[in-house]
């Protein structure tokens, strides 16, 4: 219950706002980057150890800049999808209904299910 401004109480607003309630599961797993250091072997020579250190950091930051820049590409790709239009609702509905594509949807339907049912290898 809140209150508003005349001082009257009243269900609650804005309704459950979390991630499950919204359809969205549960937040994927991170995972650990790995060492960059790992494959360092040390010499106890104090300027070659720092140079190999630093040598192996800047090869970390440049394969997680790319691991970045690949994901954001993956992230941000329209082009992975696309539409087909018909004259009506009933011939959309009918295309759907003799291809056995209804019951996974009439919109938007996912791409490997449709292609599975239509016997389409996409590998």
């Amino acid at each position: 219950m809140t209150r508003d401004s005349s001082g009257l109480t009243g269900p609650r607003r804005g309704g459950n706002t979390s991630r499950s309630s919204r359809g969205l599961g549960r937040r994927p797993k991170y995972t650990l980057e790995p060492d960059p250091l790992r494959d360092v072997e040390y010499t106890n020579n104090l300027a070659q150890d720092a140079a190999t250190e630093i040598t192996a950091l800047e090869q970390g930051y440049r394969d997680r800049a790319k691991a970045e820049a690949d994901r954001f590409k993956r992230a941000t790709d329209s082009e992975f999808w696309f539409a087909v239009c018909f004259d009506s609702r009933e011939e959309k509905e009918r295309f759907l209904q003799r291809a056995g594509l209804m019951d996974i949807g009439d919109k938007y339907l996912d791409g490997r299910e449709v292609a599975d049912r239509l016997a389409v290898d996409l590998d």
